[in-house]
């Protein structure tokens, strides 16, 4: 009766994706509100980044600093911008990543 019961409740969690699954290689390229280093959005061959504001309402402000946190280059992202190049960064600048809304960094191929 025990392992019926439990039973039933695995498949109801997830039958109705309470139980959400994803892969450990699972990559996501979507950033919000925050600092990050640059090696954290994946390798680039060129060290050049697209980024995009996905949001449909929110401004989001991109800046870009080097290794001795001089501002490189500084981005205002409008509400579902169209992709933009960054200038070649290394691995070791860091990214703010300051705003509502929701940014999608991935290198540029």
């Amino acid at each position: 009766m025990k392992k019926s019961i439990i039973l039933f409740l695995i498949f109801l969690c997830l039958s109705f994706g309470i139980i959400e699954l994803k892969s450990a290689f699972a990559v996501t390229n979507i950033f919000t509100q925050g600092i990050y280093k640059v090696s954290d959005f994946g390798k680039s061959e060129n060290h050049i980044y697209t980024i995009q504001n996905i949001r449909p309402q929110d401004n989001i402000y991109v800046t870009i600093l080097d290794e001795n946190l001089n501002v490189i280059e500084g981005v205002r992202l409008l509400p579902k911008s169209p992709k933009i190049d960054t200038i070649p960064v290394n691995d070791n600048f860091k990214v703010i990543i300051i705003g509502k809304g929701e940014v999608n960094i991935s290198p540029k191929q």
